[in-house]
């Protein structure tokens, strides 16, 4: 009982010097947002991270994706090894504009270890950032400006 006691005034101590502290900063998700739309996103920059992207992801939410951030503005091409839903990629320039878009890319059918076999989607302007969502929610159009809610000077 002693132990109990002590435990539990241990943790009232804690819980009444805890509220002389401000409370912790909380920091708003990433979001992305093209016209009325909006995102939440996970943000990707390593060629590893940008390599696996959604692999492997049974469902996407439509209000969820994945930005992928180059290290340059470019044709950076897309293959869907490992994909199991169908995306809409949206390929964005260095000045938040909407440069691209393939919609509904279907996952790709071959074996796992056929890489070559996979289709690769390049687009046909360069782009620094790419969007990938779910299939068949994107809307916009190319010229679109897009807004980053983690970078300030767009």
């Amino acid at each position: 009982m002693k132990k109990l006691s002590l435990v539990l005034g241990t943790l009232l101590l804690g819980f009444s010097l805890g509220g002389c502290q401000k409370p912790p900063q909380v920091i708003p998700p990433p979001n992305v947002h093209i016209g009325a739309q909006s995102w939440v996103v996970d943000i990707v920059g390593t060629p590893e991270e940008r390599s696996r992207g959604l692999m492997g992801r049974e469902s996407l939410d439509p209000s969820e994706g994945m930005v992928f951030v180059f290290e340059a503005p470019g044709k950076h091409g897309f293959w869907m090894k490992n994909t199991l839903v169908p995306l809409d990629i949206i390929w964005i320039s260095e000045n938040f504009e909407v440069v691209a878009i393939r919609h509904n890319t279907p996952p790709c059918e071959k074996e796992k270890s056929e890489k070559d076999l996979c289709i690769m989607y390049i687009p046909q302007t360069e782009a620094l950032y790419a969007l990938e969502i779910k299939a068949k929610t994107f809307n916009g159009s190319v010229g679109d400006p897009v807004e980053f809610s983690w970078i300030k000077d767009q």
